[in-house]
């Protein structure tokens, strides 16, 4: 081969070399062509709509416990802050002089019994008398008076002796349901009057908590909505509870919805008082579908957003409906799994081509 024919060659496989590059180039260019955009796809969840409420926790039951007599607080028979049982003997108030009197009222009914038994056999014998014409009517009267004065005696007796028992019984104070015990506020020894608090008693294994909502949620509170309690002491944890009460009106002076749940403490987390945040779930929409919040652009007429179609932003009117942080429910105007563009849509309009950046 000839040195022209050989330089000849060269040439030609060095422009079809050339060509090859430049043909990749303006492919790659091709490819890199559209607005750089970050994109998210339409996503199907489970949404709620809450409102906040603020309240303060409750024990179900709580009572202050307070003697029903006068006298000196004899025994404590539990300790403070433990678990006690319904029935549970908690104070002993000295009762010895009750006793004393119950005794001697229990000595005075055996006397009167045996009155009583003389004045009936002799009523009963008079009365066989006078049926026989063998005894004056007033005998038989003065013996059916002596009967029955007797007979109210025996009444009476029976009366104190049951009102000393009674009073007896109120020494021994007793929980009246199963709870956890305060502070003791009395010492052994100390002389009390009826009334006096002796220690709180509380049954917090279910607490309520009492809240407040703008009135204008009247219509759409129910007994037996879920609720999610949050307190301060526990800032990650969130507490579940239920609706038991809603009230029939609205409180004049704040125009405010009162509302009380429960909620289970089986493991004693809570302590009635403490302050709690409410989060109420009006409303619960299974697999709607969700975009991120930023994707939306807002307008006169609502709000549309920048699908991505084949590289190309195609705007779409939407209906929006819940809002929660960071994202957005779509009524219409979407189908689930499109993508739509989430950052960068400040610098596209319909009909122009993306280039998304964050697949």
């Amino acid at each position: 081969m000839s040195r022209k024919k050989i330089t000849l060659t060269l040439v030609i496989i060095v422009l079809l070399s050339l060509c090859a590059c430049s043909s990749k180039q303006k492919e790659e260019q091709d490819s890199d062509r559209g607005t750089p955009v970050q994109a998210a796809k339409v996503e199907s969840r489970d949404l709620k709509r809450e409102v906040m409420g603020i309240g303060n926790l409750k024990a179900e039951q709580s009572i202050r416990v307070r003697p029903e007599l006068n006298g000196i607080v004899e025994e404590i028979h539990f300790q403070e802050g433990e678990k006690v049982e319904k029935g549970q003997l908690l104070f002993t108030i000295k009762h010895d002089k009750i006793k004393h009197k119950l005794n001697a009222q229990k000595a005075a009914l055996a006397k009167a019994k045996a009155q009583l038994d003389e004045t009936e056999r002799k009523y009963n014998r008079y009365s066989r008398l006078y049926k026989k014409g063998a005894t004056s009517v007033e005998a038989k009267d003065e013996a059916e008076t002596a009967y029955h004065k007797a007979k109210a005696g025996v009444d009476q007796i029976k009366s104190k002796i049951a009102e000393l028992q009674e009073t007896l019984q109120d020494a021994f104070i007793r929980a009246s349901f199963t709870g956890r015990t305060g502070a003791i506020k009395v010492d052994p020894g100390a002389w009390v009057k009826a009334g006096t608090a002796l220690v709180d008693l509380v049954q917090d294994k279910t607490l309520q908590v009492s809240f407040t909502l703008p009135e204008r949620y009247m219509g759409e509170v129910e007994i037996g909505q879920s609720m999610k309690v949050l307190v301060t002491a526990y800032p990650d944890r969130i507490f579940q509870g239920k609706v038991y009460f809603v009230s029939p009106s609205i409180l004049g002076a704040t125009r405010s919805l009162l509302i009380k749940g429960k909620i289970d403490n089986k493991n004693k987390l809570l302590s009635p008082g403490a302050f709690a945040s409410v989060k109420l779930a009006l409303e619960e929409r299974k697999n709607t579908l969700v975009i991120p919040e930023q994707a939306l652009v807002a307008t006169k007429k609502g709000y549309t957003v920048y699908a991505v179609e084949d590289k190309t932003a195609k705007r779409k009117k939407v209906e929006i409906g819940l809002r929660k942080p960071g994202i957005v429910e779509i009524k219409s105007g979407l189908k689930s799994g499109e993508k739509v563009v989430s950052e960068g849509h400040i610098n596209i309009s319909d009909g122009d081509k993306v280039r998304v950046i964050n697949q």
